[in-house]
């Protein structure tokens, strides 16, 4: 797209995206016209794909700590070098100034004390994002512990910031969805959500326009699950719906996920919680499950079946076969 140069004129302005396997944006990239690409910003989702963390390229701190960092690495270190060594041209006042805890020697601690006297060359611009218990984002804290103003949104997912709220670019907002600042539209994956329309902008693909994969097998009957239209978002009901795929009305997946952590609470293995809950994600887009119940019974017992504690009676056979391969 084009955007302000700062000059009075344009540039063109190109993002590119990087999703992991759950189709969560993980990574921004941009490039100015014909310039560099560089990444901009990156995002760490906890389990069940909740963002909780967003970084940007470090920038830099106040010009002294910059200045003390340029020359540091232009001759400092070489000097440091030299009074570590002690060689020939040392002299007792360069001892004295590279003995920073005063203890008579020159080591790695004094090193660490120059370093640390210019830390603030470069600033974090990490960012802890705080979300509700549907992964709506509602707060973000800085690298210094300070807090930006709160976010709010309506039923629909139209946020409501503070005049003069600096979000720093955080795309992640309503229920995790990804928000596309040029059409304040929400991008679920397989289509884009108007929080001002209340509905998808295009037609509900699923079962009938198959891509092939798991999440969109053919069924044309399918497009109604979450209701009688073709661009309903959530049944009608936002407030207890949601549709992170952009598929179907999320409810059908958490009543799987409740049946996994109702079965698998006191499992020994807790990685068979996680695999269960997987194995919602992937039934609750198969058009060969009949109900929610039905794929939460299956995935419980095939969890279980993937994720069985070792027994002793294992672990001796395991040692037997070492000591034939060792010939002990």
């Amino acid at each position: 797209m084009d955007v302000d140069d700062g000059s009075g004129g344009t540039e063109t302005l190109t993002t590119w995206f990087v999703y992991d396997m759950m189709g969560n944006v993980i990574t921004e990239c941009e490039q100015t016209d014909t310039g560099s690409i560089g990444w901009t910003r990156e995002y760490v989702y906890s389990d069940g794909s909740r963002a909780v963390y967003m970084r940007r390229p470090h920038v830099l701190g106040p010009i002294a700590d910059w200045n003390g960092y340029v020359s540091f690495i232009s001759s400092g270190i070489e000097d440091f070098a030299a009074a570590w060594l002690c060689d020939s041209s040392c002299e007792p006042a360069v001892l004295t100034a590279w003995d920073l805890n005063d203890d008579g020697y020159i080591d790695l601690t004094d090193f660490g004390m120059e370093v640390a006297s210019f830390s603030g060359a470069w600033q974090s611009e990490s960012r802890l994002l705080a979300t509700d218990y549907r992964g709506s984002v509602i707060g973000i804290v800085t690298a210094d512990q300070t807090a930006i103003e709160p976010i709010h949104y309506d039923a629909w997912g139209n946020s409501v910031i503070n005049t003069g709220t600096d979000l720093d670019g955080l795309s992640i907002l309503w229920n995790g969805y990804y928000h596309d600042y040029e059409t304040g539209n929400y991008y679920l994956k397989n289509r884009y959500y108007s929080p001002v329309e209340r509905r998808f902008i295009t037609d509900d693909p699923h079962g009938v326009n198959p891509d092939g994969n798991w999440n969109n097998q053919f069924n044309i009957l399918k497009q109604y699950v979450d209701g009688f239209g073709l661009d309903v978002y959530a049944n009608h009901d936002p407030v207890n719906g949601f549709d992170p795929w952009g598929l179907l009305d999320g409810n059908e997946y958490l009543k799987c996920t409740d049946k996994c952590d109702e079965k698998l609470k006191s499992y020994p293995l807790k990685t068979a919680i996680d695999a269960c809950h997987t194995c919602c994600m992937l039934f609750a887009f198969n058009s060969k499950v009949a109900t929610s119940e039905e794929a939460g019974a299956f995935c419980v017992q095939s969890s279980m079946q993937c994720h069985k504690p070792f027994k002793k009676t294992r672990w001796k056979w395991w040692y037997k076969l070492i000591g034939w391969l060792t010939g002990k």
